[in-house]
C-alpha cells in the first residue's frame, strides 16, 4: 500500500523520513588520542602487516575502548571507526565470506589474531555506534553506513529500496498475561510480530505507529537472531555475537538502522493488550512472510509467484500457534506452505494437549518459535527436541 510521509534529504542521494519529535543532536566531537592511535594502527595493517603480538595488543586496546563506551561517543569517532572498517573490509587482507569460523579459545588464537581484533572492532562499533539513542538523534548520519560482512550473515540483499513506498502492516499489539494456566518458558519475553519487511544494511528505515503504542514499552527490532552468543559461551565465532538492533517506540515515528540489515519486527511487552493496529514502514524492502493467522492469511499463489522471489536472505512463517524464520534458498522446497503450516499446527496442538494448555494461547504468543542460525545455541539434543542443522528454539511450550 502506498501512503505519503514527509522525507528529508539524506546522505549520498538517499532519503530519511522526517520525525516530528527528534532528540538532541549527536555531538560532533573529536576522536580521542587513544582511539585515533588504535584505529590508525588497524588501518596501517592493510598495507604494512603487523606481527601476531602487535595484533593481540591492538585487540586488547580495542576491548578497553569498548569498556569505556568509546565507539559511540560522537560523530567523528563513529565516522572514523566506520572508515577503518570499510578500508579493511574492501582490502586484500580481508575476505568477508571466510572471515568467521574461528575459535574463541585463547590457546587456539594463533594464526587468527587479526580475526580476533576485527571481531572486537565490529562488535564494539555495532553495539555502541548503532545504539537506539544515536540513531534517533542523527538518523541521516547512519544512511549508507554498513558492514560488508552482512553479505555473509544475515546474507546478501538484492532488492532495491523505493524511498517513496510505504508498507502498511497489521500486527497484534497484545500480549496479555495468562490467567488460566501456569507460566511456560519465555512467557515473560516480548511477543515478536513479523512485518514482512526487511531493512537492507546501510539504510535508515522509519516505522510510524498510532499514538496508543507510544511509550508503552513496544519496540522495533531489526534482525530476528536476537540471542547473544557471547552469553552462551560458544567456543567459536560463526557470526558476530550480537547482530540485531532494538529501538523503543517513544514517538509516533521511530528511525531504525542496522549495519548488517535484518527483518523488521514489532515487539510487544507482556501485559499490553491493545489489539490489532496498523503500522507504516518506509525505506525497507518486502520480505517473504507466509501467514495463516486468523486475521492475516497469505494467498498461496501470490506467495509462489511473488514473495518467494524477494531478494532478501530470510523468510518468516507464522500461524496463531507456530512461528519460524528460514533462509530464503530453502523456500523452493516448501511446495505446499499451507499444508506445512497445518502440519506444524497439529504438532503444536499435540504439545498443548499434553500440557493441558489451550491450543491458541491467551498470551497471543505462539507455542513454538524456531529459527535457523549458523551455530547451535545449546548443547542438549534430547529426544523430541527440534533438530536440524543449526536450528534454534527461541520459544517452546
Amino acid at each position: 500500500m502506498m501512503l505519503a510521509l514527509g522525507i528529508i534529504a539524506g546522505m549520498m542521494g538517499a532519503v530519511v523520513v522526517e520525525s516530528a519529535c527528534p532528540g538532541n543532536p549527536l555531538p560532533e566531537g573529536t576522536v580521542s588520542v587513544d582511539m585515533a592511535q588504535v584505529l590508525n594502527a588497524i588501518e596501517a595493517h592493510v598495507t604494512t602487516p603487523k606481527t601476531a603480538s602487535e595484533l593481540i595488543t591492538l585487540a586488547e586496546q580495542v576491548q578497553r575502548l569498548i569498556d569505556a563506551g568509546g565507539f559511540g561517543a560522537n560523530v567523528k569517532t563513529i565516522e572514523r571507526a566506520l572508515q577503518v572498517i570499510n578500508k579493511v573490509e574492501t582490502s586484500d587482507v580481508f575476505d568477508k565470506m571466510r572471515y568467521f569460523e574461528f575459535s574463541k579459545k585463547i590457546e587456539q588464537r594463533s594464526g587468527n589474531e587479526f580475526k580476533w581484533l576485527m571481531e572486537r572492532l565490529f562488535q564494539g562499533v555495532f553495539d555502541q555506534a548503532f545504539s537506539d539513542e544515536n540513531v534517533q538523534q542523527f538518523p541521516a548520519f547512519f544512511q549508507s553506513k554498513r558492514f560488508e560482512i552482512a553479505d555473509y550473515f544475515p546474507g546478501k540483499v538484492t532488492s532495491v529500496v523505493n524511498p517513496s513506498q510505504v508498507f502498511k502492516k497489521t500486527v497484534r499489539a497484545s500480549a496479555p498475561k495468562s490467567t488460566n494456566y501456569w507460566a511456560v518458558m519465555h512467557d515473560n519475553m516480548d511477543a515478536r510480530r513479523p512485518t514482512g519487511t526487511y531493512l537492507p544494511p546501510g539504510t535508515v528505515g522509519a516505522v510510524r505507529v498510532p499514538q496508543n503504542l507510544v511509550n508503552k514499552g513496544v519496540k522495533v527490532r531489526v534482525g530476528a537472531h536476537s540471542w547473544d552468543l557471547e552469553t552462551q559461551r560458544k567456543p567459536r565465532w560463526a557470526r558476530l555475537d550480537r547482530v540485531t538492533t532494538l529501538f523503543e517506540i517513544t514517538c509516533d515515528l521511530t528511525h531504525i538502522a542496522n549495519p548488517l540489515g535484518g527483518g523488521v519486527y514489532i515487539e510487544v511487552p507482556q501485559g499490553l493488550d491493545i489489539g490489532l493496529v496498523d503500522v507504516q514502514i518506509q525505506n525497507v524492502v518486502p520480505a517473504p512472510f507466509f501467514s495463516t493467522k486468523s486475521f492475516d492469511k497469505t494467498d498461496v499463489q501470490q506467495w509462489k509467484t511473488v514473495q518467494t522471489n524477494y531478494g532478501v536472505p530470510f523468510a518468516d512463517f507464522e500461524s496463531d500457534k507456530f512461528m519460524m524464520q528460514v533462509p530464503t534458498p530453502w523456500l523452493p522446497k516448501a511446495v505446499d506452505p499451507a499444508g506445512m503450516m497445518r502440519d506444524w499446527d497439529l504438532s503444536m496442538d499435540a504439545i498443548s494437549e499434553l500440557f493441558g494448555f489451550p491450543p491458541v494461547r491467551e498470551t497471543g504468543k505462539t507455542v513454538c518459535y524456531l529459527q535457523v542460525d549458523v551455530i547451535y545455541r545449546g548443547s542438549a539434543n534430547y529426544p523430541g527436541k527440534f533438530c536440524c542443522v543449526s536450528v534454534a528454539v527461541e520459544q517452546c511450550c
